[in-house]
């Protein structure tokens, strides 16, 4: 099975100050690696010409992204992240590790 990378492209709320979204991203990391089969890891970057934030989160396969999917709402950690961001402006790919 292939390992699946997971690219959301995703904006802050402008009331969002960086150290509270890294807090909140260091929370919500936690609990996937708690509560979440299947997750491998998850890292946050900024693009440095814009305010434009990419998550990249590697699952061990476009299975486990999925049934992943439906548990995370369960989360209180998604959930207070997910306040941090704006809502409709956000992009998902599922990318297949190949090399």
């Amino acid at each position: 099975m292939k390992k699946i990378v997971e690219m959301i492209i995703l904006k802050v709320k402008p009331e969002t100050s960086e150290e509270q979204l890294l807090l909140l991203s260091e929370q919500f990391n936690t609990a996937l690696q708690q509560k979440i089969d299947g997750f491998i890891s998850r890292v946050l970057t900024k693009d440095t010409q814009s305010d434009q934030w990419v998550e990249l989160i590697c699952w061990q396969s476009l299975e486990a992204a999925q049934v992943a999917l439906e548990k995370i709402y369960q989360l209180n950690e998604f959930t207070q992240y997910c306040y941090a961001l704006e809502n409709g402006d956000m992009k998902i790919f599922y990318l297949e590790e190949k090399a």
